[in-house]
This record gives structure tokens, C-alpha cells and sequence, in this order.
């Protein structure tokens, strides 16, 4: 049985994206989807492993910081925070978790925080590589994302390889993919991430999957076609209609 979308995070939510006065999307580096090296893992791999409540506090953060330099002047609490996540008992041990988190994304690079007497941390996102790479492209996140809901219900690694799609069709006026699989290793995420997400995509109207029998790219023109799969978006319209189906797990969602 399909749960509903609790009431006061989805609440906090929306003040946060009617705070960012965000109409339209939120912007990622493509380098913070895609390794700009063989080998390397990009930022949002490192997301994923580290488990849902960090990935999602992240996102909640890139909404807040809205313009170069992106700094957060005042945070909300760690409590409010939890609350906004949906974490059990948000005044104790969900405040924990969300401070747990903030250490973690400032440790490893995805924040800086600055201790201030008396009032929460400043916070300062950290703009993950260089855009020089991808030509000066950036994904482009729908913030219906934010705005319906979905951050909330959808898990972390159903976040992560929705990004990796948006970014994959870039190109794309349908918004579908076909990667090989070497295109697919740049984006750091194992083949079961890859097919679970896809399933709760799929069972959230969000995305189609079919297999096709061509050629990942024009780059493969001499080499025999293979069976594929391409991945097909839905319109942000499919978003703004808000989570109708997909399960609500508690704790953040329990991928990580």
C-alpha cells in the first residue's frame, strides 16, 4: 500500500524552494554527475555510497545556495532540518543524523562550514569540478524535483541516476539514452544501483526503459550493433503532478 507524502516535510520543503525564489531548475556542474577522468568517481557517486540523508541534506543545500558564491547565511537548525527530511524523532537523534551528515559533506569536500558564536554554522557549497570540462554545460534539474515532493520519496539512488539521466539526453530533444558501457563507468555506479533505480523510476511514472538493438553513439559506426538499453524521461510535466505511486520508506529512505 502506497503511503502519502508527509504533510511537514513536504511543508519545509516548499518554504525552502519559496525562499530560493527558484521558478524553474537547479543547476550541476556536469562534473559533479560525470568524472571528468578515467578511474576518478564523480562527486554524486560518492553521494550515493555515503547514503541517503547525506545525498538528499545535499540536494536540500543546493536549492538554498542560490548564486555564486553559494553561501548559506543563516541555516536552519539541524532539528528543522531533520524534520524537513522526515527522520525519526527530528529533536533528538534525527538532529544527530542531520549533524552527523553536515561533518561528513564539510570532511569530504562538498561543504565548508564556519563555526559562529551563538547561531547555526555558515555554510558554503563547494562548486565541484570544472565546467571548462563539459564545454560549460550544466544539468539542468527540474525544481519540481524539490517543489512536489520527490526528494522526499523518491531513494537516493533513484535521485542519483535521474541526474545521471538528465545529464546522459542532454543532448537529446526526446530526453532519452542509450550508454555504453563505458560511457556508463563514468558515472561511478554499480549495474544493480543502475537496475533498481530504474525499476522505482519506472514504477514512479517518471521513466521508461526498452531494449533497441543499434549503436550507443555515432563513435561506433565500425563496430557490430549490440543490444541495448535506452532510457527514456518523462516530461517535467510528469513531475509536477507530484508522487503517486512508490513507496515511503522512513528514515530518509533506507538505501544507505
Amino acid at each position: 500500500m502506497v503511503e502519502a507524502l508527509p504533510a511537514e516535510p513536504l511543508r519545509r520543503l516548499r518554504v525552502v524552494v519559496e525562499r530560493s525564489r527558484r521558478s524553474t531548475s537547479v543547476r550541476f556542474p556536469v562534473s559533479f554527475v560525470r568524472a571528468e577522468f578515467d578511474g576518478l568517481d564523480p562527486p554524486l557517486a560518492k553521494l550515493v555510497r555515503a547514503g541517503a540523508v547525506r545525498l538528499k541534506l545535499h540536494l536540500v543545500l543546493a536549492v538554498m545556495a542560490t548564486r555564486a558564491p553559494f553561501e548559506i547565511t543563516d541555516p536552519p537548525p539541524a532539528q528543522w532540518l531533520a524534520g524537513l527530511l522526515g527522520l525519526a524523532e527530528p529533536e533528538t537523534n534525527g538532529a544527530r543524523r542531520v549533524s552527523d551528515a553536515l561533518s561528513w559533506l564539510h570532511s569530504n569536500g562538498f561543504i565548508v562550514r564556519t563555526p559562529r558564536a551563538g547561531r547555526t554554522p555558515h555554510i558554503r557549497l563547494v562548486h565541484h569540478g570544472s565546467v571548462s570540462a563539459a564545454g560549460g554545460r550544466y544539468v539542468q534539474a527540474p525544481i519540481a524535483l524539490w517543489r512536489e515532493g520527490w526528494v522526499l520519496t523518491l531513494s537516493g539512488r533513484a535521485l542519483a541516476i535521474y541526474l545521471v539521466l538528465k545529464e546522459a539526453s542532454g543532448g537529446s530533444r526526446d530526453g532519452s539514452a542509450t550508454l555504453s558501457g563505458s560511457r556508463k563507468a563514468q558515472y561511478g555506479l554499480s549495474d544493480e544501483t543502475w537496475a533498481r533505480a530504474a525499476a522505482e523510476l519506472e514504477a514512479a511514472s517518471l521513466l521508461t526503459v526498452e531494449e533497441v538493438f543499434g549503436r550507443a553513439s555515432s563513435r561506433d559506426e565500425y563496430e557490430p550493433k549490440r543490444r541495448r538499453r535506452r532510457y527514456n524521461i518523462a516530461s517535467t510535466a510528469s513531475l509536477e503532478q507530484g508522487p503517486r505511486s512508490g513507496p515511503v520508506e522512513a528514515e530518509g529512505n533506507r538505501d544507505g
